[in-house]
């Protein structure tokens, strides 16, 4: 992973992860106008305004926060960040093909690099896919709890996790390559 200082931006094998701009508007509102995207998330409406959206970039940017580009296309493909717990998701167009994992293992590893103490997060129970990318990482079931989901416009079932210093730690001896020999 590489990281660029001037505006912190992460670099994976395939993927640039960069501040929001505006001008990322108007295709992250496409790729939320899928209710097979929205409906994974809590706080997103369906369908969802560029206002809306102009409004987040503006609003919630922080350092933690990233778009998630495709290095060799440039498109933007969805959105990762740290506030009060990891939260993602990622165009449809995208899905299938690992990159979800990559750009959330560079900001969790850059979060822990950094005096990161933990991280919690939660997905809703019906989607397998973020518990799977979620277990990768690391992370470990904590209690059930109620979401809300605007744009489905009800409550659902979901599982919170946290993935602590030591968990991360663990895992990085575990996963780390035990032989440079190619």
């Amino acid at each position: 992973m590489t990281i660029h200082s001037q505006s912190l931006s992460l670099e994976t094998d395939r993927l640039i992860l960069r501040p929001l701009s505006q001008a990322d508007a108007a295709p992250l509102t496409r790729l939320l106008n899928d209710f097979d995207v929205s409906k994974w998330l809590s706080r997103i409406r369906y369908p969802y305004g560029v206002i809306e959206m102009h409004w987040f970039i503006t609003r919630l940017n922080s350092p933690y926060r990233f778009g998630i580009v495709h290095k060799d296309t440039g498109q933007i493909m969805g959105v990762i960040g740290i506030a009060e717990h990891l939260g993602y998701w990622l165009g449809q167009p995208y899905w299938g093909h690992g990159y979800m994992l990559e750009a959330a293992q560079a900001v969790v590893d850059h979060w822990f690099a950094h005096d990161g103490l933990s991280i919690a997060s939660y997905h809703f129970v019906e989607n397998a896919k973020s518990r799977a990318i979620l277990k990768r990482l690391g992370f470990e079931d904590m209690e059930m709890m109620q979401q809300i989901c605007l744009a489905r416009g009800e409550t659902l079932e979901a599982q919170s996790m946290v993935l602590t210093r030591e968990l991360w730690q663990a895992r990085r001896r575990d996963t780390a390559p035990h032989n440079n020999a190619h």
